[in-house]
């Protein structure tokens, strides 16, 4: 079963909905993608209005794995890029219901 948060975040990245995915996480939060860290909902923000226009990608989750408030989401990701679809990882971080911290790796 996905947790909550992380549920809540494959659906507003699917619905392509920038100000769901955004209130998503803590108003600290920090996200490490594509080797660029994004810290605070203004520039997670901005990070979503970028990779969205730019790749249009869904995330097809495969399983999560799980230790305490932190989790691996292993999904394959479609989209406008090469090798797509990819197998990618997100590993989150959650503060209740909201995430705190992501990071997205191969």
């Amino acid at each position: 079963m996905i947790p909550q948060p992380i549920a809540a975040y494959v659906l507003a990245e699917n619905s392509h909905d920038i100000d769901s995915v955004t209130k998503c996480f803590t108003q600290d939060a920090v996200v490490k993608d594509e080797g660029k860290f994004h810290r605070g909902r203004d520039q997670i923000r901005a990070w979503k209005l970028e990779t969205a226009s730019k790749y249009s990608a869904y995330i097809a989750p495969i399983q999560v794995t799980s230790n305490d408030k932190a989790y691996v989401l292993k999904a394959s990701v479609y989209g406008n890029f090469p090798g797509s679809p990819a197998v990618l990882h997100f590993h989150f971080l959650t503060v209740g219901d909201l995430i705190n911290s992501l990071e997205v790796t191969v």
